[in-house]
């Protein structure tokens, strides 16, 4: 038993097979890989034309000459570098000669070419990686390769994909994605023979968001720009109104080849804030140029992610310019009758419910201010309907005020001090360190001392909360298991605002609505309640002429 080797060296055969499952994890891999290919070689036009069985994508870039298409196939075969060096300064979208090798070595493959050098192209077959026939044939300059029976050779591979639509879905993504990131390229997608989609050549990038993604996501998306030393960008980040639970609406170019990265999306995001929900990502359609030297594009097996030379840097300047960006847009959400079915009707009904035909004074002022269930607020604005979320709404502004209110803490014209201390008894609160607790208190602006046992006594706070149960307030911050005031002192703020703020419910005076409607059309901070809920939403008048059908 002695001397007997367990480790063996894989045949060549096994180890192509095991390399193309990185590299071609599924059909969308194969169109994407092609894609690349084709625009690395300067096409302007780009047919994509895939069924149940097999994919042709074919273009009308440089070609290749029959000496080129003997070697193409081959593993690590590659016209884009040629130096370790030029790692460093990768400009195409393929480099590895990986990825048509890895396509040849699970399916069977038609490469047909031909450069405008050449009278005629040429043809080769390849099955398993091995080369099988050649022949000359009569077309234009381009190249077109034909992918058939993916993965007949592995079926521990092909038992894994899914069903014929969810398959054909990733495709028409990634042909999706990679239109928006050449405009100036045309698209002919089809599938079993039916066309998906001709995208014509584009000089704007929003003509190209509108035939890939539609008006609606084009009207709601916001312009931005940047530029320094290091990189520029330009494009578009989402209004709040198509954010969503998952990054689906995130299409990032880098140096035009789409891909995700952290640092950008975590940047943007964090520079939103409370003007999302905490679980959604806004949508964003944006191409970053920046130099070779400075990404590395080949941190992952199908190059779906980058590496920047400074993630932090990059996260920042995102996170900076963003910011600037939506304090100066106006982020109300536009209620829009195509994005939701039966939200008209049930929009009617709640008015026709809640606000009887006879109490309607139709020669009223156009500024009177409706409570609609005792939950939202109505009034007309010169753009059209307004309707509030009167709990949202409070909720917001007194988060900024309280907010406000901290940082001026320190001023003695915002404390109230007590001319009696108040004692509070916290027992039942379970607090562990009472002395550590009146520690953190003061963070808020709450100054408080021990008192013995489980009691303090409050000596001054903030003018904002001179008027709270102390007693239910300070237990109910105890219960929130306070552990440092620099995570959780905004915590604290949005649990006050959420306490202090009108409830759903609540019946509103004429003239307190109009306050709360007032006060809420001074800042653009009001946007969201601290939740990330809209606090306002506006009724064009368009959309009020598409209800009634007019």
């Amino acid at each position: 038993m002695f001397g007997m080797s367990k480790i063996r060296v894989l045949s060549q055969d096994i180890i192509s097979k095991i390399a193309a499952g990185e590299v071609v994890e599924r059909p969308a891999n194969v169109v994407k890989e092609l894609l690349e290919n084709s625009l690395d070689s300067g096409a302007s036009e780009i047919r994509v034309s895939v069924s149940e069985n097999k994919i042709v994508v074919s273009d009308n870039g440089e070609g290749m000459s029959k000496e080129d298409l003997r070697t193409c196939f081959l593993p690590h075969s590659t016209s884009k570098i040629y130096e370790l060096s030029d790692l460093e300064n990768i400009a195409t979208l393929g480099f590895r000669g990986e990825a048509l090798s890895s396509i040849c070595a699970v399916s069977r493959v038609t490469i047909s070419s031909r450069t405008k050098r050449d009278t005629y192209g040429s043809r080769i077959t390849v099955t398993e990686g091995v080369l099988d026939k050649e022949a000359k044939l009569g077309m234009k300059v381009g190249t077109e390769v034909a992918v058939e029976d993916l993965y007949f050779n592995t079926p521990a591979r092909k038992k894994f994909l899914k069903n014929e639509k969810t398959e054909f879905s990733c495709i028409q993504k990634t042909v999706s994605a990679i239109a928006l990131a050449y405009p100036s390229v045309k698209f002919n997608f089809s599938h079993n023979g039916k066309t998906v989609f001709i995208l014509s050549k584009c000089t704007k990038l929003g003509d190209r968001i509108r035939e890939v993604l539609g008006d609606y996501f084009l009207a709601n998306l916001i312009e931005i720009k940047l530029e320094n030393r290091y990189f520029s960008a330009s494009g578009f980040i989402g209004h709040p109104n198509i954010s969503s639970l998952a990054k689906e609406n995130q299409h990032l170019f880098v140096n035009s080849r789409p891909v995700e990265n952290e640092s950008i999306s975590r940047g943007i995001r964090m520079a939103f804030g409370k003007l999302l929900d905490k679980r959604k990502f806004p949508a964003l359609v944006i191409n970053m140029q920046i130099a070779p030297s400075l990404v590395d594009p080949n941190v992952h097996p199908r190059k779906e992610k980058i590496a920047f030379w400074d993630e932090k840097f990059v996260e920042e300047v995102f996170t900076t310019e963003t910011h600037n960006v939506l304090q100066k847009s106006n982020l109300t959400f536009v209620y829009d009758t195509g994005s939701e079915a039966g939200a008209a009707l049930e929009m009617f009904l709640s008015l026709k419910d809640s606000v009887k035909a006879w109490d309607i004074n139709i020669r009223s002022s156009s500024n009177e201010i409706l409570q609609v269930d005792k939950t939202y607020l109505t009034c007309v604005v010169d753009q059209g309907l307004l309707l509030v979320d009167q709990h949202a709404a409070h909720e917001s502004i007194l988060f900024e005020e309280y907010l406000g209110g901290l940082k001026n803490s320190k001023n003695n014209s915002q404390i109230h001090v007590f001319i009696k201390p108040k004692i509070i008894d916290l027992k039942g609160a379970e607090i562990e360190d009472l002395d550590g607790f009146l520690a953190l208190l003061t963070g808020l602006g709450i100054e408080a001392e021990n008192f013995g046992g489980n009691s303090c006594r409050v000596l001054s706070v903030p003018k904002m909360l001179k008027d709270h149960n102390l007693n239910i307030l300070l237990k109910e911050l105890a219960e929130m298991g306070l552990t440092g005031m620099d995570t959780q002192t905004e915590k604290t703020i949005e649990f006050l605002a959420c306490r202090s703020a009108v409830k759903a419910g609540d019946y509103l005076e004429p003239d307190e609505r109009k306050r709360l409607i007032e006060k809420l059309l001074e800042s653009n901070s009001y946007l969201t309640c601290p939740h990330g809920r809209p606090t306002k939403v506006l009724i064009p008048l368009s959309k009020l002429r598409d209800l009634f059908l007019r």
